[in-house]
């Protein structure tokens, strides 16, 4: 991503579980939306994603959310909002208005001195890599697979398309203070299943701009790589 907003979390309550990222985040954009809306009279593509035509927006122009936990105590204090391309004014005034209006009791503290445009050959999950679909289907010449070789794959796969080598990957543990990911799950009427997830250690050919995400939840903090920690 070639732009970076970093807001500290802080409340008198509990904050928000790491398992809640990804529905803390679709909050967190509705919110933006509304403030867009008081801004500049409509929700701008830069907050949903499509054209006014209805059509998806491309080249990723539209925001990232991705709430962390930097301090690895399972819960969630950070929020990084990223993006590529230009941004109108009147959309960084809608992220902005995030600590004048803050929801559900927490306060969003800017934080002017997290570091921008780092890269690194050598990057690491932050958060799940999640796949919600199957796409087993483009390695049925591999071979039986475990699910770890399987996200494995996917994760090449989607870095290749980013114009990223891989040279080496492995699997990474990253669940903070023994919360478990497998928690997560899906709901497809009265059956609900665990989500497939993975996080992985990379090494690249050529230094890559950190943090971003990949993956079609990475909209929503999931698929998140950084900086080994």
């Amino acid at each position: 991503m070639s732009a970076l907003i970093e807001y500290k979390l802080k409340s008198d309550f509990p904050l928000p579980d790491v398992r809640e990222t990804y529905s803390f985040a679709k909050h967190i954009r509705k919110i933006l939306m509304g403030h867009s809306q008081r801004v500049s009279g409509n929700a701008t593509p830069f907050f949903t994603g499509k054209n006014p035509d209805g059509s998806l927006t491309r080249n990723h122009g539209h925001i990232y959310i991705s709430p962390r936990d930097m301090d690895g105590d399972g819960r969630i204090d950070t929020v990084h909002m990223s993006w590529c391309g230009e941004v109108l004014p009147g959309d960084l005034d809608a992220i902005r208005g995030l600590e004048s209006m803050p929801p559900n009791g927490i306060q969003y503290i800017l934080n002017d001195t997290a570091p921008r445009n780092k890269t690194s050959s050598l990057i690491a999950s932050i958060t799940p890599y999640l796949r919600h679909r199957t796409t087993y289907s483009r390695y049925r010449n591999n071979g039986p697979m475990t699910d770890v070789e399987w996200l494995q794959a996917e994760v090449m796969h989607t870095l290749a398309k980013a114009g990223h080598k891989v040279l080496s990957i492995v699997p990474r543990d990253i669940a903070p203070n023994g919360v478990q990911y497998s928690e997560f799950e899906r709901s497809r009427g009265n059956d609900r299943r665990p989500y497939i997830y993975a996080g992985f250690d990379v090494l690249l050919s050529s230094p890559a701009s950190v943090p971003f995400c990949i993956g079609s939840m990475g909209h929503y903090g999931y698929g998140l790589f950084d900086l080994v920690s």
